[in-house]
Formats: structure tokens, C-alpha cells, sequence
């Protein structure tokens, strides 16, 4: 994907629950609420390229979007029950 991007320099959505992935990959990371879904965040990846997943220096942008996740996820498991 990386490759893909740096070749041609289009815009890419990509969807995914991945979290390192998202990083990696994104130049922004949207986050979204719970339902009703709607934009919560933008997490801007100011990161150099390429990137890879075993770069440490990703954690902090890992653990930003973590943060925002953590209380959705504990608010949708809440209405599973």
C-alpha cells in the first residue's frame, strides 16, 4: 500500500480496525464514535516514510488513537449486554 501511495500520490481511504496498521499506513487517522457513528477524531500521523510497524517511535501515535478508542469500546460492549 505504501508503495502504491509514494507512486502515485493519490488520495487512499482505507478502512480498518487495525490499530498499528492505521499508523502505519495513514497520513490521518479518523477515529469514530460509537453509534451513532460519528467523527470523533483526527489524529494527524506526522511521521516520515516508509514506515514499519517494529518503528517504536509510532507508539506514541499507536497510543493516541488507543486513548480515543478505549472509551467507545467500553461504551459499545456496555450496550452488548
Amino acid at each position: 500500500m505504501q508503495l502504491i501511495w509514494e507512486r502515485t500520490k493519490k488520495t487512499i481511504i482505507f478502512v480498518t480496525h487495525n490499530v498499528a496498521e492505521a499508523v502505519v499506513l495513514g497520513t490521518k487517522v479518523v477515529v469514530f464514535s460509537n453509534r451513532p457513528s460519528v467523527v470523533k477524531k483526527e489524529i494527524v500521523i506526522d511521521y516520515r516514510r516508509p514506515r514499519l510497524v517494529e518503528d517504536q517511535n509510532l507508539a506514541k501515535f499507536q497510543q493516541d488513537v488507543m486513548k480515543e478508542l478505549r472509551p467507545e469500546v467500553k461504551a459499545g460492549s456496555k450496550n452488548q449486554s
